[in-house]
């Protein structure tokens, strides 16, 4: 599960943490406040519906990127820290 160390008005908040199933005092940090690099395209005359769908898709391109780095971060640590250990799963919500 994912902790906020940093809470207003500290300079790194927006930082979420994801630490070690198992304890070992590794984390993988994400800024949640980092903006994102693409610049969001909205036709001019652009229906509601179409920037609803416009930012609907970006905000799900950025959830699977977002995912990604943090899986990783984690697989990553795991095969260096902890060889042959299973990554301890949890259900989903």
């Amino acid at each position: 599960m994912p902790e906020y160390p940093y809470m207003w008005p500290h300079p790194r908040c927006g930082i979420v943490r994801f630490p070690c199933a198992l304890g070992c005092g590794w984390a993988h940090d994400e800024d949640a406040f980092e903006e994102d690099r693409e610049p969001i395209v909205v036709p001019v005359g652009a229906s509601t519906q179409d920037i609803n769908r416009i930012f609907n898709e970006r905000s799900q391109q950025r959830a699977v990127v977002l995912r990604g780095r943090i899986e990783t971060g984690i697989r990553d640590h795991f095969a260096a820290a902890h060889p042959g250990r299973e990554i301890p799963a949890r259900e989903a919500r």
